[in-house]
């Protein structure tokens, strides 16, 4: 496909706000694509150039961006600085000095997408001495050849700021019509229990490879079935399953009988990986092998090859209590690692076991995978690897008496589990239901919400910010939605911090935020912080998020495990409403 071609249909794609309209013109442009083009296209509509999990992205800043800009259209940078702080997008601000470009360079040619894609992935790999220069020629480049829609695009491509409204999702039901349409249908309505069946096979899918790319491609060029062949692999991390929560132990055993109760961690989400080598990774599927050296010898002692979900946390032995997140986050470090295990001793607690020996494990229900962790720890046999600590019951005043052990251990609270559920990566249901302090006396959950913007103190502090503007993540329309507003809770330190943090990140009012309260500053969405609330409460400022907001927010941490799409969902917040109204 030439490159001209492609910003067209993103043009139409970002001007849409219909997530079927959306869909429709994904299906196009798969339709449209050749067979080689398919996998690496996803990766571009998610803002990337590989995999989440190979943790290689572009880094690419505006300034230069705005260096590139000038060498291709002979603009100063300051006109081009004023140019963007009047338009307030650097792709916008692209096209329109690519636009009074007189001619393009002599030996200009249109490209291909699979060109400028080739080209993108250069920019990843190019680092060290004199990348800048390196950079700024490889962009130059690109923009030598392009045309001004094309130029726009390729800027928001580097700078991972296409606004397409759209999602994992959105992308899922793209591939879910192609398989309709395969079967003899005009469109997903005529059966719309196939279609829900199609869209949670691809979903499964491609959590289990993490790799939406691979998923498409295969699809479109091969046909539904061959995803059939798309297995777990050690080495490619696999989507967590999540769990759902519950007001009471009593309303806990009603919705699940007999039942499977742990203690809830409040650690590091760790995959174990035992192939050809032992391998760690996070939540997000980032590589923390390196974080914990201390296990790779004892991890070799178990005599299969296996993954295994576990939390890893801190824990102090002479009070024989687990550490809160905020110790346990130190150990994620690049230096003085070996320090910092002996400072701060970490446990792994195995809790469930994806795949064993060749053999997924994901279908098993979970009494037999919880017999397969037990014997897979006890042939570790060392007190750092230990199963998660359980008891099975159908009795709410024996879940309630092991609830309050786990919090004089120094857990958050339980996760209680159906024991004849499978497991299932990316998914949140009710097969797995967490029961924490707070529930219990009515108040809210804590929420993961995503950093936007800022607003500054008064006087000899008009600079530093004072509270943060908050957003969650609307995955099917890539947006975020301002919801809140966080000040308490935050040390004097901790907006230095912040301050210094937010410099590299200070933009615009990037357009997939929504939001009626406008900030001093806006930041681009990267720092994901936990917080609590009185409760939750409904106000028509936040029309964004069917006006549901927070009373009395309060920050409590920065979670680093998590992404800017990890937030807490608005649809988790609206069941915790009415949770929270039924206590």
């Amino acid at each position: 496909m030439q490159f001209d071609e492609f910003s067209e249909k993103l043009s139409l794609m970002e001007t849409t706000e219909s997530r079927l309209k959306i869909r429709d013109y994904l299906f196009d442009l798969y339709n449209n694509l050749n067979k080689n083009e398919r996998q690496f296209t996803t990766y571009l509509l998610q803002s990337r150039i590989f995999p989440a999990y190979l943790n290689k992205e572009l880094n690419i800043g505006q300034s230069i961006i705005i260096q590139a800009i000038s060498k291709s259209f002979g603009q100063s940078m300051n006109e081009i600085e004023k140019k963007h702080l009047e338009l307030g997008d650097l792709g916008e601000t692209a096209e329109c000095f690519a636009e009074k470009r007189k001619q393009k360079s002599l030996f200009s040619k249109k490209i291909t997408l699979l060109e400028v894609y080739d080209t993108l992935k250069k920019l990843v790999d190019t680092t060290g001495k004199n990348s800048t220069e390196s950079k700024i020629n490889l962009i130059s480049s690109l923009y030598n050849n392009t045309n001004p829609k094309e130029t726009k695009y390729i800027t928001k491509l580097i700078l991972k700021s296409l606004r397409l409204n759209l999602g994992i999702q959105t992308i899922i039901e793209a591939c879910a019509l192609k398989v309709i349409k395969d079967l003899g249908y005009k469109t997903h309505d005529e059966n719309m229990q196939e279609y829900k069946k199609i869209k949670e096979t691809i979903d499964l899918k491609q959590s289990v490879c993490n790799d939406l790319g691979k998923v498409v491609s295969d699809i479109w060029n091969f046909g539904f079935k061959s995803i059939d062949k798309i297995t777990i692999k050690p080495g490619i991390p696999i989507k967590c399953a999540l769990g759902e929560r519950e007001k009471s132990p009593e309303a806990i055993i009603e919705r699940l009988g007999y039942c499977l109760v742990e203690g809830k961690y409040d650690g590091f989400r760790t995959q174990v990986h035992k192939g050809e080598k032992i391998q760690m990774f996070s939540r997000r599927g980032e590589n923390s092998t390196n974080y914990f050296p201390e296990f790779g010898p004892l991890l070799e002692k178990a005599k299969h090859s296996f993954i295994l979900d576990c939390e890893a946390i801190g824990f102090n032995s002479k009070t024989k209590k687990f550490l809160s997140f905020q110790e346990t986050i130190k150990r994620k470090r690049k230096y003085d690692i070996k320090e910092m295990s002996e400072k701060i001793p970490v446990k792994l607690m195995v809790f469930d076991v994806l795949y064993l020996d060749g053999k997924e494990t994901l279908q098993l229900p979970l009494k037999e995978r919880r017999k397969i962790v037990e014997k897979i720890v006890k042939e570790i046999n060392n007190s750092n690897i230990q199963t998660t600590i359980a008891i099975k019951t159908n009795k709410s005043k024996e879940l309630k008496s092991f609830f309050d052990n786990c919090l004089n251990l120094g857990l958050e609270g339980i996760m209680a589990k159906d024991l004849n559920r499978s497991y299932v990566p990316g998914s949140r249901d009710f097969g797995w239901i967490k029961l924490k302090k707070n529930y219990l006396s009515g108040q809210a959950d804590s929420f993961d919400v995503c950093i936007v913007g800022y607003f500054c103190g008064q006087g000899k502090n008009k600079t530093m910010p004072s509270s943060l503007l908050c957003a969650v993540y609307d995955e099917d329309k890539n947006t975020y939605n301002v919801i809140t507003k966080v000040g308490s809770g935050l040390t004097e330190d901790q907006m230095i911090s912040f301050k210094a943090e937010f410099e590299t990140i200070t933009t615009k009012k990037p357009e997939n935020i929504n939001t009626n309260l406008e900030p001093d500053m806006y930041v681009e969405p990267k720092f994901v912080i936990e917080i609590i609330c009185d409760e939750i409460t409904k106000s028509p400022l936040y029309k964004f998020t069917k006006g549901f907001s927070f009373r009395f927010p309060r920050f409590i941490k920065i979670r680093e495990d998590k992404s800017p799409q990890d937030t807490t969902t608005i649809e988790e917040i609206e069941e915790m409403y009415y949770l929270q109204h039924s206590i």
